[in-house]
């Protein structure tokens, strides 16, 4: 008899990636903090703090940077999906403002739509801490396996 090799829970699965990834400095400029991930849901949570340094001439983060936050936490749903075996290539990022953010911390969920070859469909939603959504997000990505990713010193 063979011994089964029992699948991490969730929290055992995001123990693993925050102590063997560590932040891109991209990551790290938005405040990305990963708070969960759902593996039978394909789905992440992830923090973010929009600074007053992000803001616009009326107060509001710039779209900009709430598209890179929905970015990171996208390519983050996918590379869990494939149990961080996989970095996602993001081909197409299509969002939708709907409500203004001022600053503070937000959270995206994040989640893989669907698997497909060679791309994938990922899409997330982007909220205030009142729980109002401010803005979705669909993408388009290619996996790439991690080992083939260069990584600058």
């Amino acid at each position: 008899m063979t011994a089964r090799t029992l699948a991490p829970t969730d929290e055992d699965l995001l123990d693993q990636i925050r102590e063997a990834y560590p932040l891109s400095p991209s990551a790290q400029a938005l405040g990305f903090e990963l708070i969960a991930v759902e593996q039978a849901e394909q789905t992440i949570e992830a923090a973010f703090l929009a600074t007053p340094d992000m803001v616009t001439q009326a107060g509001i983060v710039q779209s900009g940077f709430l598209t890179a936050m929905l970015d990171e936490a996208l390519m983050m749903a996918g590379a869990a999906a494939s149990d961080m075996t996989r970095f996602m290539s993001i081909t197409d990022l299509r969002c939708k403002f709907i409500n203004p953010v001022r600053p503070g911390r937000v959270v995206v969920r994040a989640r893989v739509a669907k698997l497909g070859r060679p791309a994938i469909v990922l899409e997330g939603e982007l909220r205030t801490m009142n729980n109002i959504v401010c803005v979705t997000a669909t993408a388009t990505a290619i996996p790439v396996e991690m080992a083939r990713i260069t990584r600058p010193n």
